[in-house]
């Protein structure tokens, strides 16, 4: 050590001096190379995980005098679903819960039938989702957008 540090301040001569410490030094900065290489894969890893995660601990909260109830959003969206496919003429559908500026809004993609209008479904599907979101959790839906993502082709099958 002694001798690492007279190197240092060029106090004797480097001959001596350099063969010993540089398989030494070479391998510290190899480990301190690798550690901060697994600290920077790990600092990655947490940040993926923290912005990729799924919606599903976020919740709607209702205060009571008894305590909260939580709702979560992934519980709205599957009655959501349940609503729909009770509509003839959708084949598939993908809600979404978005928070809007006046409270909770949903985005509603549906595949549905050639052989039905558009705008009347539109509305059936807009009205009954608000009346059964309110009456089954309390919470009223500001903004209801649907968006057809595809016209079914496929025709059904006759046995």
């Amino acid at each position: 050590m002694f001798a690492a540090a007279v190197h240092c301040f060029r106090l004797v001569a480097a001959a001596p001096v350099l063969p010993l410490a540089k398989p030494y030094v070479f391998d510290l900065q190899l480990y301190l190379s690798v550690f901060i290489g697994l600290l920077l894969l790990i600092g990655l890893r947490l940040l993926w995980v923290s912005l990729t995660r799924r919606q599903s601990g976020r919740a709607v909260v209702h205060d009571y005098k008894l305590g909260q109830v939580r709702i979560s959003l992934q519980a709205i969206e599957n009655l959501v679903k349940k609503v729909v496919y009770q509509i003839p003429g959708v084949k598939d559908v993908r809600p979404s819960v978005i928070q809007t500026t006046g409270g909770m809004g949903l985005h509603i993609r549906a595949v549905v039938a050639p052989d039905i209008s558009i705008p009347e479904m539109s509305r059936e599907i807009q009205q009954r989702v608000q009346e059964y979101i309110s009456q089954t959790t309390g919470i009223t839906v500001n903004d209801i957008k649907i968006i057809v993502d595809n016209i079914s082709t496929n025709r059904p099958r006759v046995e």
